[in-house]
């Protein structure tokens, strides 16, 4: 077994839920890139971390880096929860 992450936009930052992180404004695609990968390598020393709920972006300008980066990081294992 291990843990969950759950990662959100600042609007959307829900207090007392534990391994709760945002990545900045909804719109803030450039912020949300800066915050998202550092984040990741913070999950890759997280050994307690095993699965990680993240939306997707839009997929344009930036939006498509963070996408794709998202979808590797995921080794293509994408599932839609809502």
């Amino acid at each position: 077994g291990g843990g969950n992450a759950f990662v959100c936009y600042d609007e959307y930052v829900c207090s007392g839920i534990p391994d709760m992180f945002t990545i900045g404004p909804e719109k803030d695609r450039t912020t949300q890139a800066h915050k998202l990968f550092s984040l990741l390598r913070k999950f890759d020393d997280m050994s307690n971390i095993k699965t990680i709920y993240i939306p997707l972006p839009e997929k344009d300008d930036i939006g498509l880096a963070i996408y794709n980066r998202l979808i590797k990081a995921s080794g293509y294992t994408v599932t839609d929860i809502i």
